[in-house]
């Protein structure tokens, strides 16, 4: 090998590196999009009461922070389900919760992100993810480890997504877990 082609060989490691280097730097800035299971995937129904839906519809404005939810009947709670109750049993257009993540981890789209989420308080400028929880697990624990990385995963996503800032980060109500560490 002569001199021009290890030459050659170096600047090619070097680059090599570099280019590794960069790949590293953008995956830090820009976290992995999440795997996230369609409403077609879950068999969602198109939303009911179409009008007040509407009525929220987003308009180029752009989503303040991200509320996290618990689901509160049980840990065997389908999106469907939630879908069902949610239109049928509290008369909202749609799933209120934007996303939903199941026990293993499993993330669903929930309502469509054109929409601010409804509350008993009117429109709602938060993204909304429901964790799918009976509230029964051991002390100091609200997440199996699967449902919390998820979790994480998602919102670094939606923090890069919409530029949203950690302060802007909350639990809907007083669990008593609000202090836990799930970033």
């Amino acid at each position: 090998m002569n001199i021009i082609q290890k030459r050659s060989k170096r600047t090619s490691n070097v680059y090599f590196l570099i280019s590794i280097l960069f790949f590293c730097i953008a995956c830090e800035k820009h976290p992995k999009t999440p795997i996230i299971i369609s409403r077609e995937g879950w068999h969602a129904i198109e939303p009911i009461h179409t009008i007040p839906l509407e009525k929220s519809k987003r308009n180029r404005e752009t989503f303040d922070g991200i509320c996290i939810h618990y689901s509160g009947f049980s840990d065997q709670i389908s999106p469907a389900s939630l879908q069902h109750y949610h239109i049928f049993r509290l008369q909202y257009p749609d799933v209120t919760y934007h996303f939903i993540i199941d026990r293993k981890g499993k993330i669903y789209e929930g309502r469509d992100a054109l929409y601010f989420s409804e509350t008993r308080q009117g429109k709602d400028t938060n993204i909304h993810i429901c964790c799918i929880s009976s509230l029964k697990f051991p002390p100091r624990e609200w997440l199996p480890k699967k449902q919390k990385n998820s979790l994480q995963n998602l919102i670094y996503y939606l923090m890069n997504f919409y530029n949203i800032n950690i302060e802007n980060i909350f639990f809907y109500d007083s669990t008593g877990f609000e202090d836990l560490d799930f970033m």
